[in-house]
């Protein structure tokens, strides 16, 4: 699965064993964000200010794409769904793959984080972009399952585009997508 991000320069792994992912809005990068795949020390969580286990630093082009995040279209955005991390986003293609790709026409995008001006920021590319006020039949909130992420759902799911709903897609059992994954 990661192959296929791989063969398309989607994401990469630099000499740090980071995974960078490309930020595309249509065929220019306009920003990446680096995962480190191997956990931090103490010393380290002082040094970047930071008590996640592993590094993580995003980094838009301009000032404009802080509201812009890793994301895949396939076809036509039909289908859209919204991530708070992009590991959470390919876990989520992981898992639901076959699903996915047989209904086709769908637009995976992580958000880094709960911002729903994100969201509104994506909303407005795929209308003068994509021609989403035609195209899009479902909306999904796939964040994680915590205090943030069931806030920022329940705002969503107040909100409608063409009168779709936001459908809560949250992970039942378990913190997020990955962890799904994990426990597969």
């Amino acid at each position: 699965m990661f192959a296929y991000f791989f063969s398309y320069d989607l994401i990469s792994q630099n000499e740090n064993n980071e995974v960078i992912f490309k930020w595309f809005k249509g065929n220019k990068v306009v920003g990446f964000s680096k995962q480190g795949t191997i956990p931090l020390t103490d010393e380290e969580k002082q040094k970047y200010h930071t008590k996640r286990d592993f590094f993580k630093y995003v980094a838009p082009t301009t000032e404009a794409d802080t509201m812009w995040g890793f994301n895949y279209l396939s076809g036509e955005p039909k289908h859209i769904f919204f991530f708070e991390s992009e590991i959470d986003l390919l876990s989520y293609y992981s898992i639901f793959e076959e699903e996915l790709n047989e209904t086709g026409n769908f637009w995976l995008i992580s958000i880094n984080g709960v911002a729903i001006e994100k969201v509104y920021s994506f909303f407005r590319y795929g209308i003068e972009n994509l021609n989403l006020k035609e195209t899009c039949q479902s909306l999904h909130v796939c964040f994680d399952n915590d205090i943030a992420g069931k806030q920022a759902c329940n705002k969503l799911q107040h909100l409608e585009f063409k009168n779709i709903p936001f459908q809560n897609d949250l992970p039942k059992e378990f913190k997020d997508w990955n962890e799904v994954l994990q426990n597969k």
